[in-house]
Order: C-alpha cells, then sequence, then structure tokens
C-alpha cells in the first residue's frame, strides 16, 4: 500500500504542477512519477528482497521459509504497483479516483476542513517567515 500512495501521491504533484489530463499530458505525468517514484520503489523493493533472502542462510528452516515468503511477496508488490498503478491511473477510472483532490493531495483531514468553510494550509508549501 505504501508503495502505491508514494506513486499517487507523486503523480498528483505532476498534475498540479502543470501536467494535467486536459492538456493531454497526463501521459507525462506518468512517465515522470515513474521515472522518479518508480526507480525509489524499485530501489528499496530490490533491497528489502535481497535482505530477506540473506535469511536462506541461516540453519532454521522456518527462518529460510519465512525469508522466502516475505522476499516473493514485495516481488509480487514491487510488480503490481509498477504496471498495475499507472494502468488505473491512465484509464478513465484513474480519473474518476482522482476527481476532486487538490495541493493537500485529497487527504480526509483537508477534506474536512475544506467542507467547514475554514482556511486549508497547503502542506507542500513552503513556510513562509513572519
Amino acid at each position: 500500500i505504501d508503495y502505491s500512495m508514494f506513486l499517487i501521491s507523486r503523480y498528483m504533484e505532476e498534475m498540479a504542477h502543470g501536467n494535467s489530463s486536459r492538456d493531454g499530458t497526463k501521459e507525462a505525468a506518468i512517465e515522470s512519477m515513474l521515472q522518479s517514484s518508480g526507480h525509489t520503489i524499485l530501489t528499496s523493493g530490490m533491497t528489502l528482497c535481497a535482505c530477506f533472502l540473506g535469511m536462506i542462510i541461516l540453519p532454521q528452516s522456518i527462518f529460510q521459509s519465512v525469508g522466502i515468503a516475505t522476499s516473493v511477496g514485495i516481488l509480487s508488490a514491487i510488480v503490481v504497483n509498477l504496471s498495475l498503478t499507472p494502468a488505473i491511473l491512465h484509464t478513465r477510472l484513474g480519473d474518476v479516483l482522482m476527481k476532486g483532490s487538490n495541493s493537500c493531495l485529497g487527504s480526509l483531514c483537508c477534506q474536512k476542513y475544506r467542507n467547514s468553510g475554514k482556511d486549508v494550509v497547503d502542506p507542500l508549501s513552503s513556510p513562509k517567515t513572519v
């Protein structure tokens, strides 16, 4: 889930910075998302996988089986997140899922305050000096 959240937040940042689907540049936002966040996810996932595969050298069979099973799970998560998430974002379903999101990344907290009429502080903006 963390990998998908990382990809989607990067996609939303790209869309907020001018790569909007109305301009026909949704593909550019997805490509930029995969180039930056995709590389990070692949690197961290492969590192985790290698660490868990290191459990194979332990003499207890329970640790060996846990290491192999966890590595397979991590590899599956990487493949799904780097293929399915961009594919969904590219379709109409992605447009429906991203509808209503803003610079607050569509969080429930921001949604609650947005509906209350209070000022919403953008967490991505730089701090202002007083």
